[in-house]
């Protein structure tokens, strides 16, 4: 399977139901531009795949490993990526409004100009991720861990941040929030918050 699909490039392999790939090992494939919307992608292995500008909209993505993926610019609009691994990948300006995102492991990833309006990201890992200029207005980020990361620029405009700790996350004057009730901010050279929970 993955042999076929190594070298697919703008390719529609996607129904309207969507084409069934979980399980697939889809290591390093070039899939940049592929069109894939709600495909099954549970528990592939799409590990430094090349999924840049890649239409996702709506695929489950549950439990994937997507560590260190290029998904640049790729619509993950609606996306179930919840339980999946994307430690050190980059989604710089990937559309991901309104994706579940619910336990997910973004550790170390670039989310830089990211659209995540109205994502679900509870309990969701972002430890020294870059979410700088990224769009989280009205996004759900409870109980998530976004340690050590940058948000300058970020829009997090009537976000939900119950139980979430930003501790040592960048926050300069350019990061749009609300303050929602419970919310203390911790300064330490840098401006950080941590909301509810404390």
């Amino acid at each position: 399977m993955a042999n076929a699909v190594r070298e697919v490039r703008g390719t529609y392999l996607g129904k309207t139901c969507g084409a069934d790939l979980s399980g697939a090992n889809l290591t390093s494939a070039s899939l940049r531009g592929v069109k894939l919307p709600h495909a099954d992608l549970s528990y592939a292995t799409l590990r430094r795949a090349d999924l840049s500008r890649a239409n996702l909209a709506g695929a489950s993505l549950r439990e994937a490993n997507l560590v260190e993926a290029d998904l640049r610019r790729a619509d993950l609009r609606g996306a179930d990526l919840s339980g999946a691994n994307l430690r050190d990948a980059d989604l710089g300006g990937a559309n991901l409004i309104a994706a579940n995102l619910v336990g997910a492991n973004l550790a170390g990833a670039n989310l830089a100009g990211a659209r995540l309006n109205n994502a679900h990201l509870g309990f969701a890992t972002l430890t020294y991720a870059s979410l700088s200029y990224a769009d989280l207005a009205f996004a759900r980020v409870t109980y998530a861990s976004l340690t050590s990361v940058d948000l300058t620029g970020a829009d997090l405009s009537a976000a939900l941040l119950d139980g979430t700790s930003l501790e040592e996350a960048i926050l300069p004057d350019s990061t749009r929030w609300t303050p929602v009730t419970n919310m203390k901010v911790y300064t330490n050279g840098r401006r950080a918050l941590s909301a509810g929970g404390e």
